[in-house]
Formats: C-alpha cells, structure tokens, sequence
C-alpha cells in the first residue's frame, strides 16, 4: 500500500505539473515593457516592490515581462521611453508607480498602436490606449477612520504626502466615516515624498502641541524617520512599512493579488481601457484586521465635493493655518512645499542665506525678486493663473532701524526653472500686469513647462537713501490662485504653484548678471510656500534667528 500511495502521489504531482502547463501554454505568448525609475528616497523602497513582483511572476499566464530602468533624470523620461518602444515590440507596456505619469505622457500619446497601463498609479489624462490598476483611495480613507476610531482616543495626527485629487478622495472618505464627533484631527501635509526634519518636526508638534496618538500615511522613509519615537499603538496606519503585515492595526495594499489581475487581463487580452481599475476591500486587495466592512460608507469624491470635504473638515480637523513652520527666517529647516526643478540647486528643499546674508564690501545696490513654480511631482492646470501684488523690500542697519526701500511692480519674465545661463522668454499672452495697482497675473501651464516666473524690482541705490551700513533684509510680497479664463471650467481646486520671495545684492545700479555672479549675489533664498486661493504673504528676513525676535518683533516697520 505504501508503494502505491508514493505512485498516487507521483502520477498527482505529474497530472498537476501537466495541468499548470496546459494552463499556461493556453494562453498565447505576450511581451510586456515594464517601466519604472528613481532610486532614491522613497522610490527605491517602491521599485522594491515592483521588481520582486516582476521577478517573481516571470512567464505566469505565458507573459514575458521585461524591466526597463528610465533612472532619475526626469527631462530625460520621454526620450528614453520612446528609444525603449521603437527598438523593440511589445504587446503591452505597464508604468510602475507615480513618478512618472506626467513624464511619460506624451509617449502615451504618441504611441497609439500600443496599451498603456499604469500600475499603482493614476494618469489624469485619459486616452483611448491607456488604463490603470490602483488601490481605491476612499477604501483607505475609510479603513484608517474606523482604526482610529477603533484606538478611542480623540487626538489625531493625519499626515499625508500630497494635498492632490487622489488624497481629496481620501480625506474625502476618512473624515466622512468618522461617527465618533469629539475626536480633533491635527492635519499634516507633507506635500513631498520625504524629508526627515519636516516629518519629525510635525510629529513632536502633533505630540507636544495636541497630545495626539499619530495616524500616520506615507511612505517608508517617513516611517524609518519617527518609528522610534512613536510605539506600535500610537501608529495606527501605514501604507507603505514592509513590517505593516505584522500589526493588526496597519491597512496594506495586496500588491501579488493586484498584479495577478492585470497579468490574466493581459493574458486574455480581457483588460478594459474605458475605464480605470480600483482595487479595495472587496477580495481583501487591502487588507486589515477587526474592521466590520458592512458600517463603511464608501460614496465616491468628485469635484463637486469640495465644499462638502471643507464642512467635514471643520468639524473633525485642527485649524493649523498658522502652526507652519516659522515663515520669514531664511535659517528654517525646510520649504511648506518643494518647487518643480532639480536637485542640483541648493535651495530646492529648503530655504538658505547667501553666505552670511551681508553685503559685499563696496557694493552699492540692492533689489528685490520672487520665484514662482510649479510644485514638484505635480501636473501643472490649464485654467489657474496666480496673482501677486504688494511687493516690498526693506533694509536695516544699528544706525536708522528697519528703513523702506521700495513698494515694486513685480515684472519679470519666464526663466529656465534651473536658471541655466540665466536663460528666460516671454510667453505671449500668459502675463498681465497693472502699473497703476503693481499687481501682476501669470498662467504657468503645460506650455510654459520647464519654465518658472521670476518677477523682481528695480535695483535701489543704498548710497543715495544712506544705506550703504545696512545689514540685513526683509521682503515680502502677496499671492494667490485665480481662475484664468471664466467662460473655461474650472481646475483651481487641482492647482499645485509654490513661490518664495528673496533678494541681491548688486555692485552697482545698473549691472547686469554675469556668469561669475561677479555682478550679483543673493541676499538669501526663502522659503518656498503653497499657493491657495486665499491671499498668503511669502516673506524672507536674513536676521539670525537669535537676534530676530529682538531686530525683526512684530514688525511695526510695515505699518509706517
């Protein structure tokens, strides 16, 4: 009976092995291009996880799947892509993850012969050709309500990455599910994929300030940056840990079962591309424990909810308007929001004195400027203009005090986003400007793509207003959204636009730049903010922060 048993055993495993061929050799052969790039921060972690997907379901369903690098130089995705897909033929091409939507769109386009698909990841421009498979964003948002709900502590820290459709859908369904009415949400928004002192700052504020028990959703650097100083129960969300499995208290995305779907769409060439594909707690797709799904209200976030996600805000959310990180200081850590550009400028992620802020020995001018960006990571809008007015500079030395220097008529031009030789052009039709009010409106679109706004002042002679002891700076200016075109519907609520305001020093009034900034130095570069459809106040102060609380005050020098 024994032998018999062994040879049952052995004709089974054979007829399995027979029966997973036939399965596979059923299918017909596919080649398919798998697109992904970065290694730094937190897209190496997620590579991770797209590569051991890759390597793990090689030649499942009959799919072959090749892996193609793009790296980390953005400007150069496009190219890339394009050499990748006329140099060899595929039948389909999956984009791994959310760097590169914007980057590849226009292959996208191009390429209507092939299928597109985006995996963890959702274009906004939808095209005949193209599709995606993600994680519904209101599944989340109603998973992590019901597990804060679940720890009955009433202060809450959300942090999330960036303030976009996606997350609005979140937020939109997080605040939506909380039943329980005294529990106070302190919000933050990182609005960048990871930066070390942003993150600790917000959570010994969250802490500190409002006692809170953090909920936490973001990426796994962000994690490795607090875990140490939060315990597993003041944690209760997580979407990215590779330790979330282990907690019953973190929501994790299925990634094998997900990819097993689009690698059996693939194979029976079943995939819709009308539509995109949402994966959530349907076929546990995300995943938790102790959670009763039937008490879920999982309604869909639109444009038309915005308002109804600010009421849902005011009442469970902290007002933290103003307990941003200090705003005037050029010594602060880091930016409310990071400009699109690259990372060879000093300045991108935070704000930075020239040198030590003080003028060169002899030199005889100063003038006020601001940068106005796109916010990196984020698509620019089509129907957003930003206005700015009240763009002020003033100087201070022991002798006069804080002493005005100049109200400018914020004029510029559209400049390289890297100022590479200073280079700049103007776009017809995509600036206005009011002498008389000194207030201008710029349209940063897809047009002007690769291309800033830097407005800035006359160059004020400090020999002839008895400035030349000054010592230190202090700019200011006003902005906000507006719509461009109101007959044009609306995309203001989607607008990511950062700016920050600076100054130069000049030799002399009338001195143009020079290569060898022989002609000019910066005063010091601010921090960059976000722009909203309110008025905000972007400010740069090149006072120590020992001293500013003692030269800077309350600034009564503005009311004069």
């Amino acid at each position: 009976m024994k032998h018999k048993k062994l040879l049952f055993l052995g004709l089974t495993s054979l007829l399995l092995t027979a029966c997973s061929q036939e399965n596979l050799s059923s299918y017909p052969e596919k080649t398919v291009l798998c697109v992904m790039s970065g290694y730094d921060g937190e897209s190496a972690y997620q590579n991770d996880i797209y590569r051991e997907l890759i390597n793990n379901n090689q030649k499942k369903y009959n799919v072959n799947l090749n892996l193609y690098d793009l790296g980390n130089t953005r400007e150069l995705f496009q190219d890339k892509f394009s050499a990748e897909i006329n140099n060899k033929a595929y039948d389909y091409v999956v984009v791994f993850g959310d760097d590169l939507s914007m980057y590849t769109e226009k292959t996208i386009k191009t390429y209507q012969g092939y299928k597109f698909i985006y995996f963890d990841n959702e274009s906004e421009e939808k095209y005949d050709n193209t599709t995606s498979f993600n994680f519904s964003p209101e599944e989340f948002g109603a998973l992590a309500a019901k597990k804060v709900e679940e720890k009955g502590k009433n202060n809450i820290a959300y942090f999330y990455k960036y303030q976009n459709h996606f997350n609005n859908r979140k937020l939109y369904s997080f605040y939506n599910n909380l039943t329980n009415s005294n529990i106070k949400v302190a919000e933050y928004n990182l609005e960048e994929k990871d930066n070390k002192d942003k993150t600790e700052t917000y959570i010994s504020r969250a802490k500190s300030k409002y006692s809170s028990e953090v909920f936490f959703e973001d990426t796994k650097t962000n994690y490795e940056y607090v875990k140490t100083s939060l315990t597993d129960d003041e944690v209760v969300f997580s979407t990215y840990s590779s330790e979330i499995k282990n907690h019953s208290s973190y929501i994790y995305k299925d990634y094998n079962k997900m990819f097993d779907s689009l690698l059996k769409g693939i194979a029976e060439g079943s995939i819709d591309f009308s539509s995109n594909h949402e994966f959530g707690i349907e076929g546990e797709y995300l995943s938790t424990t102790g959670v009763d799904y039937t008490t879920i209200n999982n309604s869909k976030f639109d444009a038309n909810k915005y308002d109804e996600l600010d009421a849902l805000k005011d009442k469970f959310a902290l007002d933290l308007a103003k307990d941003y990180e200090t705003k005037d200081s050029v010594y602060g850590k880091f930016h409310e929001a990071v400009p699109h550009c690259d990372d060879v400028n000093d300045w991108k992620y935070n704000p930075r004195p020239g040198g030590d802020c003080s003028k060169p020995k002899d030199w005889k001018a100063l003038g006020i400027w601001s940068t106005i960006y796109a916010q990196d990571g984020m698509k620019r809008t089509n129907n957003t203009g930003i206005e700015f007015q009240n763009m002020r500079i003033y100087g201070y030395s022991s002798r006069k005090g804080w002493v005005f220097l100049e109200h400018a008529n914020p004029v510029g031009s559209f400049y390289d986003e890297n100022f590479v030789n200073d280079y700049n052009k103007n776009f017809e039709g995509k600036y206005f400007n009011n002498k008389n009010d000194k207030k201008t409106r710029i349209l940063l679109d897809k047009e002007t793509y690769g291309f800033n706004y830097h407005p800035f002042g006359r160059q004020t002679n400090l020999e002839e207003l008895d400035m030349l002891d000054i010592e230190y700076v202090y700019s200011t200016m006003d902005i906000r959204l507006i719509t461009w075109d109101k007959e044009k519907p609306s995309d203001i609520n989607d607008a990511k636009y950062v700016a920050n305001i600076g100054g130069d020093w000049w030799v002399y009034v009338g001195a143009t730049w020079k290569p060898d900034w022989s002609a000019n130095k910066d005063v010091a570069v601010g921090q960059f903010r976000t722009i909203t459809k309110e008025w905000k106040t972007l400010e740069m102060c090149s006072v120590p922060l020992d001293k500013i609380d003692q030269i800077l005050g309350n600034k009564e020098f503005l009311n004069k």
